[in-house]
This record gives structure tokens, sequence and C-alpha cells, in this order.
């Protein structure tokens, strides 16, 4: 019997919990065949250089390229050719090399009214108006400034979300032009 194309086949069986994928037409007649998990293990030859005969595979190799033999939760991602990373590692590795890209980014704000700060932050604050509080908010690897530029006797009232300031609760700034860089370690804020 002649070869026949997929969508000419009859009587293809449903795949089954074990079912790889069929083969049809080994014999040159209509015989619909498939390849489970149980007589894959036991089918002769090597994949990936190993022989497949326990049912426990050691590395997957590719037609070129390196052999991968491990698949790895490691956040670091390293530098190796037979690693794979999980999802979650490559999402968590994006995440810190934008927070450290972002805290060399500098975002003036001006305001004259009680706010928040994160890193990359330089909050340009008027007290025209009175007093204004910051709170700053915790990032690691990253400085957060804060500057009045008003000449009033206001204060700016810096204050971090969690910790402290250089072992205190608040940093008041109240001349003007007078300004502080925050640095935090998750922990406290350190004035730089």
């Amino acid at each position: 019997m002649a070869d026949k194309k997929i969508t000419q086949l009859n009587g293809l069986t449903a795949a089954e919990a074990n079912d790889a994928f069929a083969i049809v037409d080994l014999t040159g007649v209509d015989e619909t065949k498939k390849i489970t998990l149980a007589n894959l293990m036991g089918s002769p030859g090597p994949i990936g250089g190993n022989t497949p005969s326990s049912g426990t595979f050691t590395a997957l190799e590719l037609s070129a390229g390196p052999q991968v033999d491990e698949i790895s939760t490691n956040t670091d991602l390293g530098n190796n050719d037979d690693v794979l990373p999980t999802q979650n590692a490559v999402k968590t590795y994006v995440d810190n090399q934008i927070s450290n890209v972002r805290s060399t980014i500098v975002n003036p704000i001006h305001i004259s009214s009680d706010s928040t700060a994160v890193v990359g932050d330089v909050m340009l604050v008027d007290t025209t108006n009175g007093d204004v509080s910051i709170e700053l908010i915790e990032t690691p690897k990253g400085r957060i400034s804060v500057i009045k530029i008003s000449p009033d006797a206001n204060q700016v009232i810096v204050t971090p979300r969690i910790g402290n300031v250089n072992g205190q609760a608040q940093d008041i700034i109240d001349v003007q032009w007078g300004s502080y860089t925050y640095l935090t370690d998750t922990n406290n804020f350190y004035i730089v």
C-alpha cells in the first residue's frame, strides 16, 4: 500500500496517558502503532548519549549544540550551556537587573505636599505652604535624594517606612538648599 498523509488515515486510536506519538504505515498497510513511555524505555539505542533502559534520563542531547543535563532554579543564572533555568529563575534574575539599573537613574520630582520616595527619586521640596513629610520606601541597592528648595522656615521631615535614618526615627531639613542622600540596606537608611 502506498504511503498516506495523516489526513488520509483511518482508525487512529485516541492517545492514552503514557502515549508519546503515533507512527503509521510501518508495515505498508493501514496500521497505526504508537510509541509509549514503556516501549520507548525498552527501545534499543541511546538518547542524548544514554541508553534509555531504566526510564531515567540524565541528559538530553539535541542534534546540534550543547547537552542539557540540569534544570536549575538558581536566580544568578550563571554561565553554563548545559543548564536550563526555570521561568521563575529567569524572572527573578531580570527583576534584579532592572532594580540595579533603576538605582542609577535619577528621577527629579517637584513636590509641595506630603509624599513618598523610592530609589532614584530626587525630591525637590517646596515648603512655602508648610512642613512637608517624605516617607522613604526601602528598595535594595539604591539612593534617594531630598533637597529643600524654598527659603522659608518650614521643614522637610524625612521618615523611613522601615528602620531608621542614621539611628534616628526621622531626619529634618530646615534650610534652603539643605539636602541629603539616603541609602538603604532594606533594614535602615543611611545618609551618604
